[in-house]
């Protein structure tokens, strides 16, 4: 690793320990000072004692503060997250390439969308974790930044689609009871399903 100060540029070796201290963080002033009182006792240059005061200030007065914490979790509605805080989750079995949510919905599925607030802070948006929609049966598609910010999309079958899906299988099952009597009714005279490939 590389970092140029004051115009220099030193190689840091990659096995050599290094903590950083950003200037969001809500203690990082007073952790550089604490820093400077110890190297000063330990003799350091006074030159790079005020420099590195000066940089204390400089933390301080930085207008964005937060308490340090680790990474969000690693997964997000079960599916990895990505070093670049975005998710690839999963798509219907009957669909393949979809690249918007549009496709979806004409494919004859529920959607539900969310994007994030386009003024949110870029540092912290790669962390964003909506809460996924109400009711049962949805599955995230993606997390995805485009060109207008991050969005997220979740799909489930309609209704019309989940009753296609449990007329094929009364079908394939040859049910002859009351209920699958009348879904099978429903697939012939409806859905215009009469029969089903083999296993279906």
């Amino acid at each position: 690793m590389q970092i140029t100060t004051n115009g220099t540029t030193r190689t840091i070796p990659d096995d050599e320990p290094v903590f950083l201290i950003r200037g969001q963080d809500a203690v990082g002033g007073a952790a550089v000072r604490a820093w400077a009182d110890l190297a000063s006792a330990a003799g350091a240059d006074p030159d790079i004692l005020r420099s590195a005061l000066d940089h204390a200030d400089k933390m301080d007065a930085w207008p964005k503060k937060k308490v340090a914490d680790l990474p969000a979790t690693s997964t997000f509605c079960g599916f990895a997250v990505a070093d670049d805080g975005t998710v690839q989750g999963a798509l219907p079995d009957d669909l393949t390439d979809v690249r918007h949510s549009g496709q979806l919905k004409a494919a004859g599925y529920d959607v539900h969308c969310a994007r994030l607030d386009e003024d949110a802070d870029p540092e912290t948006a790669a962390c964003w974790r909506p809460v996924p929609p109400r009711g049962d049966g949805w599955t995230l598609a993606w997390k995805a930044q485009d060109e207008d910010g991050w969005n997220t999309v979740w799909w489930r079958p309609t209704a019309q689609k989940r009753l296609e899906k449990l007329a094929t299988m009364v079908l394939g099952l040859g049910l002859v009871c009351t209920g699958g009597k009348v879904v099978k009714d429903y697939a012939r005279e409806c859905l215009g399903i009469t029969t089903v490939a083999t296993g279906g």
